[in-house]
């Protein structure tokens, strides 16, 4: 099952407010087209990936505390999301792709397969990053 926009990486239960959705017949029928602001509890976490690269997910808070021990689970949502965009590209609106395009996002997409996540790194509530977001550097 892949990772939906909008929701927890792990539940899918949603986290954020859901502005509008996709109309029906589009490939992402029914699921948040736009987001609003976070739920309250909805974490963004960190995680450490084999190639040393970093990744940021989204998590529920009851979620974000098993998320070190779901990193398979995890990853193969993100994976199957990445997947299914790559069927769907022309149907999802994005521009059609030449086949040097899709080739390239095809690599990409199977390099990033190859880099597991390691371990969450951080965690953090989305509360708190708004809140920097709004403090002013002086």
């Amino acid at each position: 099952m892949r990772k939906k926009t909008g929701h927890c990486t792990l539940c899918d239960e949603p986290v954020y407010e859901v502005r509008t959705t996709w109309p029906e017949g589009h490939p992402y029928a029914g699921e948040p087209r736009e987001l609003g602001a976070a739920h309250e509890g909805t974490m963004k976490l960190g995680f450490a990936l084999t190639g040393g690269s970093t990744v940021e997910l989204t998590f529920c808070e009851p979620c974000s505390h098993e998320a070190s021990g779901n990193l398979v689970k995890i990853w193969q949502r993100c994976l199957a999301t990445q997947a299914y965009e790559i069927r769907n590209i022309t149907k999802i609106g994005t521009k059609p792709r030449t086949k040097t395009e899709m080739f390239q996002l095809v690599s990409s997409n199977m390099k990033l397969a190859q880099q597991v996540p390691l371990g969450v790194l951080y965690q953090r509530k989305w509360v708190e990053i708004r809140s920097a977001m709004k403090t002013e550097i002086r």
